[in-house]
C-alpha cells in the first residue's frame, strides 16, 4: 500500500467506524433489553414460593441457580415494564428500573436474597460486546478498502 493509498484509507476508516460502532452499540441495546425483559419475566407465583418455603429467603444464604434462577418472577408486570435505557453519547448506553421497589430486588432486603439484574447484565453483556465490536470493525475496515 503506497502512502497515497494508505492515507485514503484511513480517512475512510475514519468515517466508517464511529458510524459501525454506534450500530453495534443500538444492537446491543435492543438485546440488552430483550435479556434483562426475560430476566424480569420469572414464572413463579407468590402462592408458589410460599408453598416452597420462599426459595429466595436470605436464611438459604445463596440462592441455588440450578433450582431457583435469579429471576424477578411476575406478579404485577410493573418491575418488568419499568426498565429504561439512558443514552450518553453514541457508543454507550445505561439501564435502569424505575419500579419503586427496584432496589428491593436487585439488593435484597433483610429477608430476601439479592438478585442483582444490573450486575449478571454486564457480565452476561461483555462477550456480546466483544463480537459486536470486532464484526463493527470487520464491517468499517471493508468499506474503508472499497
Amino acid at each position: 500500500m503506497t502512502p497515497k493509498e494508505a492515507s485514503k484509507f484511513f480517512s475512510k476508516l475514519a468515517v466508517s467506524l464511529p458510524r459501525e460502532l454506534a450500530v453495534a452499540s443500538k444492537n446491543l441495546e435492543k438485546q440488552a433489553l430483550l435479556d434483562v425483559n426475560a430476566w424480569s419475566s420469572g414464572q413463579f407465583t407468590l402462592q408458589w414460593m410460599r408453598q416452597n418455603d420462599h426459595p429466595y429467603a436470605r436464611r438459604w444464604g445463596v440462592i441455588n441457580e440450578a433450582l431457583m434462577p435469579p429471576r424477578i418472577n411476575v406478579q404485577t408486570g410493573l418491575f418488568r415494564r419499568s426498565w429504561r435505557t439512558t443514552r450518553t453519547d453514541p457508543y454507550s448506553v445505561s439501564f435502569e428500573n424505575v419500579a419503586p421497589y427496584a432496589s428491593f430486588l436487585e439488593d435484597g432486603t433483610r429477608y430476601m436474597l439479592p438478585r442483582n439484574l444490573p450486575a449478571r447484565m454486564a457480565t452476561f453483556m461483555e462477550q456480546s460486546v466483544e463480537y459486536q465490536v470486532s464484526a463493527a470493525v470487520d464491517r468499517a475496515v471493508a468499506r474503508a478498502q472499497r
